[in-house]
């Protein structure tokens, strides 16, 4: 793990709402943290799980409703959301969960936590990393 400014965490979270935004879909950020804060982690963890989040949403996601993706400060964390409605006709389809579990694995190697809420109509997942 090396330091990681938020500013760049950003950086590379916009480059993937980008990628969304030209698949179709509508993108919603809320950004309320200072960029030259800092957190412990790993750049190519990050980037694994943008990647396997953005994925899940653009494979499951409502592409007419708005994805929201939100970075506060709390507490002495970072915590970041992603929120999307789950696709109608998606509901019942099954999955292994591989890139979750991939997610979740990577947030605690880097000592953080991750919180998964799957509704009828919604999916979110907030995840949470101490600052250093």
């Amino acid at each position: 793990l090396s330091e990681i400014y938020l500013g760049d965490l950003l950086e590379e979270l916009e480059g993937h709402q980008e990628f969304l935004r030209l698949k179709g879909y509508q993108v919603q950020t809320d950004f309320q943290v200072e960029e030259s804060v800092k957190i412990m982690g790993n750049h190519m963890f990050f980037r694994r799980m943008f990647n396997n989040l953005f994925s899940n949403i653009l494979k499951y996601g409502e592409r007419g409703e708005p994805v929201l993706v939100k970075a506060a400060l709390d507490r002495g964390s970072l915590q970041m959301v992603f929120l999307n409605e789950r696709r109608q006709r998606m509901k019942q389809v099954e999955s292994n969960r591989i890139g979750l579990k991939s997610v979740r694995k990577m947030a605690e190697l880097q000592h953080g936590k991750f919180f998964m809420v799957e509704g009828e109509e919604t999916f979110a997942v907030t995840m949470e990393f101490p600052l250093i």
